[in-house]
């Protein structure tokens, strides 16, 4: 796969971690590389009341997958419980899909989901 790739997440809602909590609640991004060359990534976050948001420079390596984790971003904050949605760009083809685990209720929820790429 080759050529430069986007991708649309238009769903973004960081869950509040639970302190105690077995598990952290999160977002993240999985990149898989399938490329013999490094990929460079850059994330726009796009909100309700405020410009976009631009993280440059996130690198996966060749034929390696990456997980980018939403809430572990340098350069960007990301307020709990806002909405949100991200374009993933990539300088060559890779696959992305989202992942979010909410452990604010008893029965936490884990969602995972393929983006709409262009």
């Amino acid at each position: 796969m080759t050529g430069k790739t986007t991708w649309w997440f238009p769903d973004g809602d960081l869950p509040e971690p639970v302190p105690g909590d077995r598990f952290a609640s999160h977002e993240s991004l999985m990149v898989l590389n399938p490329n013999e060359t490094a990929a460079t990534i850059s994330l726009i976050f796009y909100w309700e009341d405020r410009p976009p948001t631009r993280v440059d420079g996130l690198i996966v390596d060749a034929e390696r997958v990456r997980c980018i984790r939403i809430d572990k971003l340098a350069g960007v904050t990301i307020p709990y419980r806002t909405q949100y949605a991200i374009r993933l760009e990539s300088d060559t083809g890779v696959f992305v899909s989202y992942g979010r685990l909410d452990t604010a209720q008893p029965n936490f929820a884990l969602v995972g989901l393929m983006g709409a790429s262009e």
